[in-house]
């Protein structure tokens, strides 16, 4: 299942919608939960009811409109802050450890940090928020700084380690996706242009 939050003028969090595998369709679903926020606090209830959009969306069986990443907002609530991570040099070896973010007594999760960061751009996410089955189906986790691959892992749900940050120099871009095993993005892609390094 891929949320997202697309712009709404009745609150800053946006309005939650479910998007299809391919990134290209979503479906309203503010009548399950108006907010990823308020989909968060009744999470037992709500995934079963997300799910059966979902699954509606790809048998083509659900309301649906055309869903842009450009559009989206960050699918997180306004007021999560995300903690500062560690860091390592462009170019090391890195790895990524999902199972410690998302195997939680076989239940889906999502990493929610609060702790203040107001140095941290916090425009800069990935355009639909996924569960844990969305992101078992990817293939591949990238890393790529001013267009060169520097990280990847497989995208599975394996103890791997910790989740690693990469420094980049001064201006970098740096773009962080996640792919299927047919190429296609599972959450669309994070990328943050002119990277400043303290």
């Amino acid at each position: 299942m891929q949320l997202a939050s697309l712009p709404d003028t009745a609150t800053e969090d946006g309005r939650l919608v479910v998007v299809s595998r391919d990134l290209t369709r979503a479906s309203d679903v503010r009548h399950i939960a108006p907010t990823l926020a308020a989909a968060l606090a009744d999470w037992p209830e709500a995934a079963r009811e997300l799910d059966l959009v979902a699954r509606g969306l790809e048998a083509d069986a659900q309301p649906e409109e055309r869903f842009h990443e450009r559009s989206a907002l960050a699918p997180l609530p306004a007021k999560c802050r995300p903690a500062r991570g560690a860091s390592v040099p462009a170019g090391t070896s890195i790895t990524i450890g999902l199972k410690a973010v998302l195997d939680v007594a076989g239940t889906p999760r999502l990493l929610v940090l609060v702790a203040e960061a107001p140095e941290v751009d916090l425009t800069v996410a990935a355009p639909a928020a996924v569960d844990a089955d969305a992101l078992t189906q990817a293939g591949t986790l990238m890393i790529l700084v001013d267009g060169a691959r520097v990280g990847e892992a497989p995208a599975a749900l394996q103890d791997s380690g910790p989740v690693a940050i990469v420094e980049a120099r001064p201006g970098a871009t740096l773009r962080i996706e996640a792919e299927d095993p047919a190429g296609r993005p599972v959450f669309g892609a994070i990328e943050l242009s002119g990277i400043a390094v303290d």
